[in-house]
């Protein structure tokens, strides 16, 4: 008679495959799981994405982990993460999260650093880094009423995307709408925009899409570490910054430009 594999059981336990799986000498991920308590009264065991992070820096010498936004509003965030297990651009494992703002007083107003905090979890459980901890007969993925603060979708994919970014006041009445943008992002795949260093500052800004604008890091300034798109939506003051100074990255500079002409266009529309 076969076993009945009751709630509770994980993968990791009920097989030594899944053991195996990224086993890495003196480090057990066993060890730094967690129950967390649903709101509905239910459990789940996880993996904190702290220590998948770790788990997959120690397994993987030469892997990597890329983030995007996709969408940013003044009330939600959407990101993508995507998995590279060596120098070279194939993907492992992407993943997607959405988290909206709370009045939480720790985490609420984190709502960006949160989405793309979740996508990087969920793309290493898609990648191995924690799949191997799933209740066989339980729950693992509550719903995002659950969680409170996280709305997330993953999948695996060999192709890179490119993300589109709404940087306008969000309507909190549309949230069928928002729900529709976040499950087909996955399934658009546009030309991936390089810019080219050679071109002056204004033919950058003539081509370059304001969706990689949003993306291009700050490596300037007090805000050091940000995209230009969390900065449109957390200090949109601060762009003229980048403007005015002679010091700032062509890169930068034209990203910043493009943003404020997007802008620019979009109150001369609503006006």
């Amino acid at each position: 008679m076969p076993n009945v594999i009751k709630e509770g059981q994980l993968a990791y336990d009920l097989s030594e495959r899944a053991k195996e799986l990224h086993a890495v000498d003196g480090f057990n991920p066993r060890e730094y799981l967690r129950e967390s308590e649903l709101k509905n009264g239910n459990s789940m065991t996880r993996l904190d994405i702290a220590v998948q992070k770790l788990w997959f820096h120690l397994e993987v010498e030469n892997g990597r982990i890329e983030t995007a936004p996709h969408e940013i509003a003044r009330d939600h965030a959407i990101f993508s993460a995507r998995v590279y297990f060596d120098d070279s651009d194939k993907i492992k494992a992407t993943g997607y999260a959405s988290c909206y703002i709370t009045e939480d007083p720790d985490f609420g107003r984190s709502f960006v650093e949160l989405a793309e905090t979740y996508a990087i979890g969920r793309a290493l459980t898609n990648a191995g880094f924690g799949s191997q901890f799933c209740d066989i007969a339980g729950i693992n993925e509550p719903e995002p009423s659950e969680r409170g603060n996280e709305s997330t979708n993953a999948s695996t994919s060999d192709n890179g995307e490119t993300p589109t970014v709404a940087p306008e006041k969000a309507d909190s009445g549309n949230t069928k709408k928002k729900d529709s943008q976040a499950q087909t992002i996955e399934a658009e795949q546009p030309k991936k925009y390089v810019p080219d260093s050679s071109l002056s500052l204004e033919e950058l800004v003539a081509s370059m899409p304001v969706e990689y604008a949003t993306q291009i890091p700050v490596t300037v300034g007090f805000l050091a570490g940000k995209t230009l798109g969390q900065i449109s939506i957390e200090k949109p003051q601060s762009l003229m910054y980048y403007i005015k100074q002679d010091n700032i990255p062509k890169i930068l500079k034209a990203g910043t430009q493009v943003l404020l002409n997007a802008a620019n266009a979009r109150q001369a529309k609503a006006g």
